[in-house]
């Protein structure tokens, strides 16, 4: 009876060993992904505290209010100026990302259920084989998101950044101090030139800069990790193949093990498919 019981806890702890170290894996994979939702008060969680959900509540709001900082002077100044061609691009930008970052906002559930169904694939893997697949399907990834982020940050650091102060100032014919902004704007009630008017506004791009770049890297990074997931489970599935291909046996038990690979080949084509599609 002891024995039993004895062996009934060593399997307990040998599974809570294998969840914990599936866990580990699968916010390896996911861990740059978090990097660049957090600052955006985007990444879900299944149990948060009041004080959590307050400080996300926080980083929401900051960047709603960034996002209409600019883009509310943007429309004013589309509407005004004649030439609207040179702001055509600027103001699609500030509507795209203030567009994106809303759809974020509201998929908050698809995208908890998301990341729930792959940590379960995490969960579901079965030898070290498998996880060694997944792992550099996850680091495959990871270095895209690098790529990705490095250049997108280095660009903005360069646009928002430098270019304003070493493009210098212009002085009109009306002895009119010009000093330049990194996003266009209208604004009536004050006078943008005048310090410490420019200096805010300044200051306050760059971090509206650095929102719409986040919006834009976090939600190519959440692309990437979804296909490269997708990728890792598919090459699984080959490896089942090339199993079932290469033992001999039970002709029943083969029909089981294919059956098995093909629901889960299907299973991964339909999650996949849904899950970036919709995210």
């Amino acid at each position: 009876m002891s024995g039993s019981r004895q062996t009934s806890n060593m399997k307990k702890g040998t599974n809570e060993a294998k969840n914990v170290a599936s866990d580990i894996d699968a916010q390896y994979a996911f861990q740059i992904n978090q990097w660049l939702f957090e600052p955006l008060g985007l990444w879900p969680h299944a149990r948060t505290s009041i004080i959590d959900k307050m400080f996300r509540a926080m980083r929401i709001f900051a960047c709603l209010f960034l996002l209409a900082f600019v883009t509310i002077p943007g429309f004013f100044l589309f509407l005004q100026v004649r030439g609207v061609a040179a702001l055509t691009g600027p103001f699609i930008l500030y509507v795209m990302s203030s567009f994106k970052y809303v759809l974020l906002i509201l998929g908050q559930r698809d995208f908890l259920n998301c990341l729930e169904t792959i940590f379960a694939d995490w969960h579901k893997l079965n030898s070290t084989n498998e996880r060694n697949i997944m792992i550099v399907s996850a680091k495959y990834g990871r270095m895209a998101t690098v790529i990705c982020a490095t250049c997108m940050y280095s660009a903005w650091i360069l646009y928002a950044g430098i270019f304003p102060r070493i493009s210098g100032i212009t002085v009109t014919a009306d002895n009119e101090t010009i000093r330049t902004f990194a996003f266009p704007g209208y604004y009536k009630f004050f006078d943008p030139q005048k310090s410490p008017a420019y200096e805010i506004i300044y200051y306050l791009h760059c971090c509206c800069a650095f929102v719409m770049l986040s919006i834009t890297c976090a939600t190519c990074s959440l692309a990437v990790a979804f296909v490269m997931h997708a990728c890792g489970q598919l090459e699984i599935t080959i490896t089942w193949l090339k199993g079932l291909v290469a033992k001999t046996g039970d002709g029943e038990d083969s029909n089981i093990r294919l059956s098995m690979i093909v629901q889960h080949h299907v299973k991964t084509l339909r999650c996949k498919n849904d899950r970036i599609s919709n995210d």
